[in-house]
């Protein structure tokens, strides 16, 4: 164990000692006191002030803000507009369908009311085929006054009531030649021919029913042509039977 020594204060702080206790010989250099680290420089003022700060930050919260509304405005309106080309594009595909159907009834109804005809218009006309002819006859009259015959040609079934009108008719009118009224079961019931020297007119039927339908098939067709029409018989027809 080793020996306590008593502490004698005589130990300089000032001075280094080696291992062995001895004071080692020093420069009063290396005894300087090290000087005191200079305090930093104070930091440069700031280039923005904290109202500029908090307004730079306002101003770039308030421009992200309108740039996020107009990418939404923006995003609506593309919405919208592809909406509405979607929306015409339909509208156009029920306009068609409507034109369509539209067009269907209005044919669908032009037959049915050709169809109806065809079966009431020969059952009436073939009732007023006397008046028909006997109106026809004295619309002609004054157009040729100066003919000395006249031949009409009829249905026989229509034939004698016929010949009783048209000689009142002929009478009414002073007309001095000769009408004669022929049966022909070649003239349909409803239909007449008149013939003279040089000329004649007929009432057909068949012919109106055909430029009826040919008036309706262009029609519903959408053509812009306008229906034909026959000419009048300019030479009287071929006489069958002849009343002296």
């Amino acid at each position: 164990m080793g020996t306590i020594e008593k502490f004698l204060f005589d130990r300089r702080f000032d001075q280094i000692y080696g291992l062995d206790g001895e004071a080692i010989p020093v420069s009063s250099s290396t005894l300087a006191v090290e000087p005191e680290p200079e305090e930093p420089p104070p930091p440069p003022p700031p280039m923005f002030t904290t109202a500029q700060v908090e307004a730079a930050r306002e101003e770039g919260y308030i421009g992200g803000h309108t740039a996020a509304l107009d990418e939404a405005a923006n995003a609506t309106e593309r919405m919208a507009a592809l909406a509405l080309a979607e929306m015409g594009r339909r509208l156009g595909e029920l306009q068609h369908r409507h034109d369509a159907a539209i067009d269907d009834i209005a044919r669908d109804a032009a037959r049915l009311i050709l169809g109806v005809c065809r079966k009431v218009l020969p059952a009436t006309a073939e009732d007023g085929a006397v008046a028909e002819v006997t109106a026809l006859v004295s619309e002609l009259l004054p157009s040729v006054f100066t003919e000395p015959r006249l031949i009409v040609r009829v249905h026989p079934a229509i034939a004698d009531t016929l010949r009783e009108r048209l000689d009142a008719v002929a009478a009414e009118s002073g007309y001095e030649g000769k009408l004669t009224v022929s049966a022909d079961p070649r003239v349909p019931p409803t239909d007449c021919k008149v013939e003279w020297g040089e000329g004649g007119v007929e009432r057909d039927s068949a012919r109106q029913w055909a430029e009826i339908e040919a008036l309706i098939d262009r029609h519903l067709a959408g053509a812009a042509a306008p229906v034909s029409d026959a000419p009048e018989a300019d030479e009287p027809a071929a006489p069958t039977t002849t009343d002296p």
